[in-house]
């Protein structure tokens, strides 16, 4: 006899994650909603990756890969073996509240135009738990959903560039959708989830689902704390987008964006002192979108790099 596919399936990538694993594992398999597929992806751990999730045989599938430098490629090898009719993926350090699984699928259920839904998420540490959740950082997104619960959106991918608000553990998708899409970028080493986002978003219904789906772990591993990596990658991401839309206003939301990045990297820059690398991503912040605030910005980062070089003026 054939079991039917799960509804759902859960795919986490893993490189020597056996601090943390178990935890993530323990959330999933606690989840209200059971009709759901666990399947870890270990992109060449040499740690105890395999022996935490041996622990766990009988409640999750467990996939080997030779390291490939980043995320893409474990998810798209865990979608590669899932089944579900929805997916969703969590990375191997964070946590999912025990109602996560139910909210999307109820959400779909409610919503059958709705190719893919977003969740919030909230960062944590060893000291505790952030005050505000990602959403309520985002100012249009959360004037947008005005205390609901959720949002369909006709077409949320400018929203989407302009704020951010996807990140790979906190969104579910139908299937078909992302098949029709394509999957994870694998030449992006970091925000792949953001291009996957915008790429799911473009000319789609997606839902916003105003309740926290996922607990962030920061730490000192983080991707997200290697600022040159991220920045590198998120300008790469930015300018494949120029070529997917054609409207003005996009066009500007991008530019833009691709403007505060090269800013972030030339602050990074600044504060280690590095005059010439400041003011090529000074310049670069300026062209991407012109205007006198960003000479004005590129200006005072060259000068704190020079003074933070020369050892009379302390990095911030």
């Amino acid at each position: 006899m054939v079991k039917n596919p799960p509804l759902v399936s859960i795919i986490i990538p893993a490189y020597n994650a056996e601090d943390y694993l178990a935890e993530t594992l323990d959330s999933l398999i606690s989840q209200s909603f059971d009709d759901l597929e666990i399947i870890v992806v270990d992109d060449g751990s040499t740690d105890g990756t395999k022996d935490v999730v041996e622990h766990y045989s009988s409640s999750v599938k467990y996939v080997w890969q030779e390291n490939s430098g980043g995320c893409s490629s474990p998810r798209n090898t865990g979608f590669e073996h899932s089944s579900g009719a929805l997916v969703g993926f969590l990375d191997a350090d964070d946590i999912a509240p025990p109602d996560r699984t139910q909210k999307f699928v109820d959400f779909f259920n409610r919503h059958k135009e709705v190719d893919v839904v977003f969740g919030d998420y909230r960062n944590f540490n060893s000291s505790g738990y952030d005050e505000e959740s990602h959403f309520q950082r985002c100012a249009q997104l959360y004037c947008r959903l005005n205390g609901n619960r959720e949002l369909v959106l006709a077409d949320g991918a400018r929203l989407m560039i302009e704020e951010g608000f996807v990140i790979s553990g906190a969104f579910m998708v139908r299937r078909n959708r992302l098949e029709e899409v394509g999957l994870f970028d694998e030449s992006l080493k970091a925000a792949e989830d953001f291009h996957l986002g915008v790429r799911m978003s473009k000319g789609a219904n997606i839902g916003i689902l105003n309740a926290v789906v996922m607990l962030r772990r920061l730490h000192d591993s983080n991707m997200t704390s290697d600022i040159p990596r991220m920045s590198e990658y998120t300008i790469q991401c930015l300018k494949s987008f120029l070529k997917m839309f054609a409207d003005e206003i996009t066009r500007r939301s991008i530019r833009l964006n691709i403007s505060k990045q090269y800013e972030i990297w030339s602050r990074y820059f600044s504060n280690k002192g590095e005059v010439f690398n400041t003011v090529k991503t000074g310049l670069s912040s300026w062209i991407s979108s012109p205007s006198i605030a960003a000479f004005k910005t590129s200006i005072k980062f060259t000068i704190r790099s020079t003074l933070v070089k020369a050892g009379v003026h302390q990095p911030d």
